[in-house]
């Protein structure tokens, strides 16, 4: 019988089993941060999860409502960005048939769905003044209507909100109500961003190689210290979200047992290129600056470099000259 592969952290995160053992961190941001998480699932008042997009704030959620009194119960979580004011409102409270155009039918919301567990309001800065009204009752007074009926329903929840905005600045400009917001930040958590917890990055990346070799069925079993200088160095905008699918590429796309640095460079390049807030290059800028910073990396060995970009020397000569590449001073 083969070797079941182990599960990936999105798999156990779907599976619900995510616990604050799973949270790797070294660092004193890291350390200070699972601490508070720690004292808040110890308690049953609301928590506010404050961090940049990609730092974990919906794993730290659920390891929250693990360890804590409501953990037998339902973990249930609604992305309030990505929907529509009257979707997100279906979704939360449910609706009754004829609520509004495409309700043919009674539905129950995630208050009623995530009875005696958590609801984690995902990105809950972008929640309509509106919609944040009914909430406060909700947190305040555990009672809610569905949409399109008269009578109330009684929910019993925890609520956990995490957001990437600046919530003061919403609430100055009247987007976020400040009634909401007191009810939300009883316990209030940074989820600190990757660049300022650098010491942690060699552990993630040890145990992002163990994951992604066993997923990709790879013997690629560690990162030269060049390469991992490389890792740390770098700000990781798109945070440890962005750090996995960067080992996750690298391993399923080298050719050898270590991460060398022209790997990771290669593989950096192209995750810069995606990200949604950097403006998309040109085909011949991403290789103009990749193949300058190969150069760069060996010293302009052209020999190494070619070697490197896995092109004859010629080739590399004729890409420099077409590419107007010029050797710094």
């Amino acid at each position: 019988m083969p070797d079941q592969k182990p599960l990936s952290f999105s798999e156990i995160y779907r599976s619900g089993l995510v616990s604050f053992d799973m949270i790797l961190g070294v660092s004193k941001a890291m350390l200070d941060t699972i601490s508070q998480a720690k004292s808040a699932a110890l308690s049953d008042a609301p928590v506010l999860l404050v961090g940049e997009t990609g730092t974990g704030k919906n794993i730290l959620a659920q390891a929250i409502h693990n360890a804590g009194g409501r953990s037998k119960r339902p973990f249930c979580e609604v992305n309030c960005g990505g929907l529509h004011e009257m979707l997100q409102e279906s979704e939360l409270f449910g609706h009754t048939r004829g609520a509004f155009t495409g309700a043919d039918k009674d539905r129950d919301g995630l208050l009623m769905l995530a009875q005696g567990g958590t609801l984690f309001l995902n990105e809950v800065g972008d929640i309509p003044a509106s919609t944040q009204k009914k909430l406060i009752d909700v947190i305040e007074y555990k009672k809610f209507r569905k949409l399109g009926q008269d009578i109330e329903s009684t929910t019993n929840i925890r609520a956990i909100a995490g957001t990437n905005r600046d919530l003061d600045s919403l609430r100055a400009k009247g987007e976020f109500r400040d009634d909401f917001y007191y009810r939300l930040n009883c316990f209030r958590i940074e989820v600190p961003a990757l660049r300022k917890r650098k010491d942690d990055i060699p552990v993630l990346v040890d145990s992002l190689l163990r994951e992604f070799s066993a997923r990709e069925s790879k013997n690629v079993s560690g990162v030269s210290p060049k390469a991992m200088s490389v890792l740390v160095d770098y700000d990781w905008p798109g945070n440890v979200r962005q750090l996995r699918f960067v080992i996750w590429r690298t391993v399923a796309t080298v050719d050898s047992e270590m991460i060398e640095e022209e790997h990771v460079v290669e593989t950096l390049e192209l995750s810069d290129a995606k990200s949604p807030n950097t403006p998309l290059a040109s085909l011949e800028e991403v290789e103009r600056n990749y193949i300058t910073k190969v150069l760069c990396l060996t010293n302009w060995n052209k020999t190494r470099a070619a070697e490197i970009l896995r092109i004859s020397r010629v080739g590399l000569n004729r890409r420099i000259h077409a590419l107007r590449i010029s050797e710094p001073a």
